[in-house]
């Protein structure tokens, strides 16, 4: 049997989830819920992510899947991007094709090449990877107990008594739930990005990759270094995550990447492509899923099982 080991999504919200000390979890009710990683608390029990997901995030997830089920499986192979989106655009994008997701140059920056059902998988699996790392942190859980695939991790199995024949923990009912965004929750996301982000911005205008690239609106017009040949300039999106920048902020929902929402084949927002005088909170529907443009966020709430 392979070696198994815990992806880094998984290894970093354990890391997360250290940061509580075991009394505060013991403590964990609706009125005591952290903030779930990379995320923004935008009203009572409704966070959103900071960034668009970026290639980094969804590498950690096809490296999950990959060291579980196998590069011939349904669950790996269903997972797989589409890569060639970017000489969809134009013959002259085509060398973005070889090196946008797999370069570790371009980990920060948004996931594109994206369908809706991925996104809605992804979106489950991180689900799950939240709450074995807040079991795992709790002493419930250890690392590396599952032996094959059906040993795996899921909410649903915990709380039903499934998973490793392990009794579900009565103080810990509340788990985190992560979908993607409605058209509530990025009216929400824009609200606080009015009158939060521009404290943050100054609080990070020294750091260049957030100066530069994250407080743009990358839309059509603020396009730079564009010519006939790369209309859109030869990179055209911008680097979603800013390590350098410790502030609360809730970016790029005024370009960039227009995103993947709740509703199949309905996106919110403009992209790179668009013109900057298209509204901010707009909603479009496009049978054109897949492509160099459209990305996805997700937003996350705390739901107490019922048994």
């Amino acid at each position: 049997m392979k070696s198994r080991i815990l992806s880094t999504t998984v290894l970093s919200l354990i890391i997360f989830v250290s940061c509580y000390s075991q009394k505060s979890l013991k403590q964990l009710s609706k009125g005591n819920l952290p903030t779930p990683p990379g995320t923004v608390k935008i009203s009572e029990n409704t966070f959103v992510d900071k960034t668009e997901l970026t290639n980094i995030s969804y590498k950690e997830y096809m490296a999950y899947l990959r060291m579980n089920y196998g590069t011939q499986s349904s669950e790996y192979k269903n997972a797989l991007l589409d890569t060639t989106v970017w000489s969809k655009l134009s013959p002259h994008y085509a060398y973005l094709d070889t090196i946008y997701y797999k370069s570790p140059v371009f980990d920060e920056y948004p996931l594109v090449g994206v369908s809706y059902h991925q996104a809605v998988e992804y979106t489950k699996w991180r689900s799950d990877r939240v709450m074995e790392a807040l079991l795992i942190d709790r002493g419930v859980l250890i690392p590396g107990m599952a032996k094959n695939p059906d040993e795996l991790f899921t909410i649903e199995k915990y709380f039903r008594g499934q998973h490793l024949n392990i009794k579900p923990d009565p103080t810990f009912l509340y788990y985190p739930e992560y979908t993607l965004m409605d058209s509530t929750s990025y009216s929400l996301a824009l609200e606080y990005a009015l009158q939060n982000n521009a404290k943050a911005y100054k609080a990070c205008k020294d750091d260049p990759c957030f100066k530069n690239y994250v407080t743009e609106d990358n839309c059509l017009e603020n396009k730079k270094s564009v010519s006939k040949k790369y209309p859109y300039s030869i990179y055209p999106t911008h680097i979603a995550h800013c390590s350098e920048c410790n502030q609360t902020y809730i970016v790029h929902l005024n370009g960039n990447v227009r995103e993947i929402t709740s509703h199949d084949s309905i996106f919110f927002g403009k992209s790179f492509k668009d013109n900057c005088n298209k509204p901010n909170n707009s909603c479009i529907a496009d049978v054109n899923q897949i492509n160099c443009y459209t990305g996805f966020r997700n937003k996350c709430t705390y739901k107490k099982w019922s048994f």
